[in-house]
């Protein structure tokens, strides 16, 4: 894995939630392999890290659908980058918010809201044959309250399409991940808390110490 490639305001009620005005094309940013916590087994629970000066408030949960690449290329052709993709799980894209807010506030890049450890999180990895392409259904719950609902319908670009667009930047390589935007409902957690990370009929638990 080279890098791990995040998608912005991929939802249109997500952009609004955040009061930010909705793009044409979403908003990319990258995070290091070193950030990502991967949990190998469905039904299991994982223990994340509480970033390290990190106040209650500061770090927000946002669930998405992640990709993994197996092939990599530039520019690719939609028919490449359909190819390309061959494994689906779900997971999180962490933020520091107060940081990322700071960093926004004064105009720069907010890389540091988003690159910590655990700040990239993924569940097992399924076959896109195993999953319903039309409608891949996912959900976060925290504390037994469900917070977040996707459907990958909503999407603002699809895979396919997010992968064509990542790749006229900057080249893609095998083993690169791909997370696609999060849904409305985003929000703080804070130490102790319990979430459960669901896509179709599969889960896992992550709690924050």
């Amino acid at each position: 894995m080279d890098k791990i490639i995040c998608a912005g305001k991929n939802y249109l009620e997500h952009a609004k939630e955040m009061k930010d005005g909705i793009p044409e094309k979403p908003v990319l940013f990258l995070k290091p392999p070193r950030v990502l916590k991967t949990c190998a087994k469905w039904q299991d629970e994982y223990t994340l890290h509480w970033p390290q000066g990190a106040n209650e408030g500061d770090i927000h949960y946002e669930c998405e659908l992640v990709f993994l690449i197996a092939q990599g290329g530039y520019c690719l052709s939609a028919k490449e980058a359909q190819s390309a993709i061959s494994h689906v799980t779900v997971g999180l894209d962490m933020t520091n918010r107060t940081l990322q807010r700071k960093a926004k506030d004064a105009g720069g890049p907010w890389e540091i809201g988003k690159i910590f450890p655990d700040a990239a999180i993924i569940g097992p990895w399924l076959s896109l044959d195993l999953v319903d392409s039309d409608a891949w259904q996912f959900t976060f719950d925290l504390n037994g309250e469900v917070r977040q609902h996707g459907n990958s319908a909503e999407m603002h670009l699809s895979p396919v399409e997010l992968l064509v667009y990542a790749s006229q930047y900057f080249p893609i390589c095998a083993g690169d991940l791909l997370f696609t935007g999060t849904p409305a409902g985003v929000g703080a957690v804070k130490r102790g808390d319990v979430a459960k990370l669901s896509l179709q009929e599969y889960n896992y638990t992550v709690g924050w110490r």
